[in-house]
Order: structure tokens, then C-alpha cells, then sequence
């Protein structure tokens, strides 16, 4: 067992990028005061380059990214160098760590594989998109086109149309005057009209009201017309002399009936 303690070795690999991996040393401090803490030396740039290539070069039919392979591991590369350097600046200045690790940059990779598959699913779309919308601006364009021709050979006639408007509106105008001197004229004789009906009412009143007195006589005459036989007209006759009385009846009979 002694031989076994002294021999044996345990090798950890931890990311240490997060506040994870530090929370979890905090609750396990024997990994930090029974272990040697060794830092691995940051990948060179040559080794950047070709993790990068390889990564790119599996995915390469399928992205197209054939003619720009150099310059994607090349980017890939001054990317994760350069965030190195920012974070060395960062730790000076703020005294705090940012790590970059090997981890790191195969994430870059694959993000830049992932959004740049879904960039090339979406680029057709769009494009596709587009060209709809310039298909629609042509037909439209045309449609404008067709409306100005149409425009241009209809422009005589909706010029005529319009001298036979403006014609109709004069005419209208002036009908319109004469109408305003005939209402006048017609509310004149209206009033006039009027007047005589209200004369005539008054006339047709007065007459109403003289007939309504005449009635009376009337039927008194019918009546006594009724009491008259033969023997009375024959006494009548044989009077040489009529009394006045007779002889004013018998000339008014001989006016109502136009006899001499």
C-alpha cells in the first residue's frame, strides 16, 4: 500500500472558465490544498491553425467554404489571440482572470460552423424574398406603363368629356337663374293667388251666411206652393183688379223666370 501511495498519480483536467469550476473548489478544498495545480500552456498559433482546419474541412462541402478556408482558420485564430491579450490586459488592470481556453476555441468554431449553416439556410430565403418583391415592382411598373398608354389614348375623348361637363354646367348655371326668377315669379302669383282665395273664401262665407238666411224663405215657399190647388189659380184668374200684393208676387215670379 505504501509503495501503491507512493506511485500512484491521479491527473484532473478542469476548465477553469466560469464561476462554476470556483464555487465547486470552494466546497471541495481538499482538491486545491492535496493537489498540484499545473497550467497547461496556451495552444500556438500553428496549432490554433490547424485545429482550425480540421474543423473547417469536415463541414467544408456542406458550408462551401472551399475558396476561404485560409482565411477562416487565419480569423479564427487572430480571434482567440487576441482576446488572450485583451484578457492579460484585463487581469492588470482589474486584477481579475478570464480564461481562454482550448474549450474555448473549439466553441468558436463550431458557433461560426452553426450560425454559419444557418445563415446559408436563411441567405436563399431572403434571397428568394427579393426577387419576389422585384418580380411584383416590375409587374407593377408594367401595370403603370399599360395605365399611361391607356391614359394618353383616352386623353382626347376624357378631354372632350370634360368641354361637354363644363358645357352641362353653364347650362345647368343658367337654368339654375332662370328656375330663381320663375320661383320668384311663382311666389308672387302664389301670394296673389292667395289673397283672391282668401277674397273668394270671404265671398263664399258671406254667400254661405245671405243662403243660410234665404232657406228659411225658401222652404217657406215650397211650403205655401204646396197649399196651391186649381180653384186657386182659377180665383186668380177671375180677379179684374189684383190686390198690390198679388201683383208684386206675380212680377217677381215673371223676373225669376225672364218673362215679360
Amino acid at each position: 500500500m505504501q509503495i501503491c501511495r507512493e506511485n500512484l498519480h491521479v491527473v484532473l483536467a478542469f476548465s477553469p472558465v466560469g464561476d462554476q469550476f470556483r464555487n465547486r473548489c470552494r466546497q471541495f478544498p481538499s482538491i486545491i490544498n492535496c493537489c498540484t495545480i499545473d497550467w497547461y500552456n496556451p495552444w500556438p498559433a500553428e496549432a490554433l491553425y490547424s485545429v482550425a482546419h480540421r474543423q473547417y474541412s469536415a463541414d467544408e462541402a456542406r458550408l462551401g467554404i472551399s475558396e476561404h478556408l485560409d482565411t477562416l482558420c487565419a480569423a479564427s485564430v487572430e480571434i482567440h489571440v487576441s482576446v488572450s491579450a485583451a484578457s492579460a490586459d484585463f487581469f492588470s488592470e482589474l486584477r481579475r482572470r478570464n480564461y481562454t481556453t482550448p474549450t474555448s476555441y473549439l466553441d468558436l468554431v463550431k458557433t461560426y460552423k452553426e450560425m454559419l449553416g444557418y445563415q446559408r439556410g436563411i441567405v436563399p430565403q431572403k434571397i428568394q424574398t427579393y426577387q419576389g418583391g422585384l418580380k411584383r415592382l416590375q409587374e407593377t411598373n408594367e401595370m403603370v406603363d399599360d395605365l399611361k398608354a391607356t391614359l394618353i389614348k383616352l386623353r382626347p375623348e376624357i378631354d372632350k368629356k370634360e368641354e361637354e361637363t363644363q358645357a352641362m354646367v353653364v347650362d345647368l348655371e343658367r337654368r339654375q337663374k332662370i328656375a330663381a326668377e320663375q320661383e320668384k315669379v311663382t311666389r308672387a302669383e302664389e301670394a296673389e293667388s292667395r289673397k283672391l282665395f282668401a277674397a273668394v273664401a270671404a265671398i263664399k262665407a258671406d254667400c254661405e251666411e245671405q243662403l243660410e238666411q234665404a232657406m228659411p224663405l225658401y222652404r217657406g215657399a215650397i211650403a205655401a206652393l204646396d197649399t196651391l190647388d186649381r180653384a186657386d189659380i182659377t180665383e186668380m184668374k177671375a180677379y179684374s183688379s189684383p190686390a198690390e200684393e198679388i201683383v208684386l208676387v206675380i212680377q217677381a215670379v215673371c223676373l225669376l223666370l225672364e218673362k215679360p
